[in-house]
């Protein structure tokens, strides 16, 4: 296998996003267009929770494609969308991620469609923790941080702030929220950079892992 068969985030990666709910929510609007601007391929996937924030129809028009809230809805194209979903992409991201969907993730829990794809996904998974600090600081939160540590689960470390600007997604150690928000605004390929840290080693032929 050749160097140019490996996927890069500007041949067009397949990424799943996953939104929750939180105010931190508007954030992943940005972190839509900035995969985008790198070159991926975006579809999301929304708690319903998270539609008291931000409407799927945001993320519907930004991505072109169909955004999943619940499995089960009438319009939802796809009977079997969470192992759809989760296995057409190169990488998952969920930003983001509240203290209860951190918890489902850690302990196995899979009663929406966010945290039944994250069960089914064999890419790898990034979570961009948000959420009050107290509930950060909390024994139970951290615990269910370390699992997801040792399941392999890649954690961007959130850094403090205003409630509304707890997004917390570093492009590389060290790197805090506002050095994001920064990067994200002036520079186009900062999305670029966060694949590239976490993209998959395998390559896709006729939409298949080999």
């Amino acid at each position: 296998m050749s160097s140019s068969d490996l996927q890069t985030p500007s041949v067009n990666l397949n990424i799943a996003l996953g939104v929750c709910g939180g105010i931190a929510a508007y954030k992943a609007v940005e972190v839509l267009r900035g995969l985008q601007k790198a070159g991926c391929s975006v579809r999301v996937a929304m708690t319903k929770r998270a539609c008291e924030f931000v409407q799927p129809l945001t993320f519907r028009a930004l991505s072109g494609n169909h955004v999943v809230v619940d499995d089960y809805a009438p319009d939802n194209p796809d009977p079997i969308a969470h192992i759809t979903f989760s296995q057409t992409a190169d990488l998952l991201i969920v930003a983001p991620a509240t203290a209860n969907i951190i918890a489902k993730f850690a302990n196995g829990v899979a009663d929406d469609f966010l945290s039944s794809t994250y069960l089914a996904c064999s890419a790898p998974v990034l979570i961009a923790p948000a959420m009050n600090t107290t509930m950060w600081e909390h024994p139970a939160t951290q615990r269910n941080l370390e699992r997801l540590r040792a399941d392999g689960v890649h954690i961007m470390e959130p850094d403090a702030g205003e409630m509304a600007q707890l997004l917390g997604i570093p492009l590389k150690a060290g790197l805090t929220k506002d050095d994001f928000d920064r990067t994200m605004a002036v520079h186009p390929t900062a999305a670029e950079e966060l694949v590239t840290m976490y993209k998959p080693t395998y390559r896709v032929k006729d939409g298949q892992r080999v």
